[in-house]
């Protein structure tokens, strides 16, 4: 959830986390990828973390959407010229039963962080139009909704590697952050998005569409080094919903990562189809 204020030239940004149940088992890396992605020299961004805050509401079921609504609840309380805006796999998935709520400005369906930074420049215009904003779904003035399809970033290098400072990656790591892997120092890492199957049990390509897209092995092995080398990480979780759909570049990526030479790197899979997975890619 995001709040914005700020009268001065540099806006001010606060990107809110909801807290989750039990083991910190989910780290905020859309939020690191939608602050690495905004221009720091216009915008002063915070980021509210409810986990590593232990902030929390008994009143609240534990699930995300409704501890975000209560939030905004209380931010347009005390401070109604707030703009509120959302955005997650909820909100793209049931956005006219979000946008029933009047205290939720707001919301970006599919991905945002390339889009975001439009929304931003369009809130400094006298004259705002809504519409030129791909994957936003607001109220005219009239209060009509407008829902505009989600919107789905092309090409996966254009965006920036994340901004794991915002995040505060160490305390994750410290609190025992881990996903799939049993090593503590562990990092989500995404090497595509989409998925083309419509499973009826999965959201997956609601959320990011049913085209594959996937990042150049060269933007990944940067990303993969600097994590190694500056923050000592030796264990990636990839979040790809279907890792081996394309076995080819799963099999260059797996080779990439083995002539870096990491000593004692990990790297596991959260999404593989068994019927992508020949046993030559099990080998490599």
């Amino acid at each position: 959830m995001i709040s914005i204020s700020g009268q001065s030239r540099k806006k001010h940004i606060t990107l809110i986390w909801p807290s989750n149940p039990g083991l910190v088992m989910a780290m905020p890396i859309s939020l690191a990828y939608l602050t690495g992605n905004l221009d720091k020299k216009k915008y002063k961004v915070d980021v509210i973390d409810c986990v590593l805050n232990k902030i929390d509401h008994d009143q609240i079921v534990s699930i995300n959407f409704d501890e975000s609504l209560e939030i905004a609840r209380a931010i347009k309380a005390k401070y109604p010229h707030l703009p509120i805006v959302m955005g997650g796999p909820h909100v793209t998935c049931y956005p006219d039963s979000v946008m029933k709520h009047e205290e939720i400005d707001f919301i970006f369906r599919g991905e945002a962080e390339l889009v975001f930074p439009l929304f931003l420049e369009e809130l400094d215009k006298k004259k705002r139009r809504w519409s030129r904003v791909p994957g936003l779904t607001y109220r005219t003035t009239a209060g009509q909704i407008v829902r505009q399809n989600p919107y789905l970033t092309a090409k996966l290098d254009d965006l920036r590697l994340p901004d794991y400072e915002a995040i505060r990656l160490d305390d994750y790591l410290k609190k025992g952050y881990r996903l799939i892997s049993s090593q503590k120092r562990n990092v989500p890492l995404v090497t595509t998005r989409g998925c083309p199957y419509g499973c009826t049990y999965c959201s997956a390509s609601l959320i990011n569409g049913k085209l594959v897209r996937s990042h150049s092995i060269d933007y990944l092995m940067k990303q993969i080094r600097c994590l190694y080398d500056k923050k000592g990480i030796k264990s990636f979780s990839i979040l790809d919903d279907n890792f081996t759909f394309d076995t080819n570049y799963a099999k260059e990526f797996c080779r990439s990562v083995i002539a870096l030479g990491l000593k004692g790197a990990e790297f596991c899979e959260k999404g593989l189809g068994a019927e992508n997975c020949p046993a030559d890619c099990r080998r490599d």
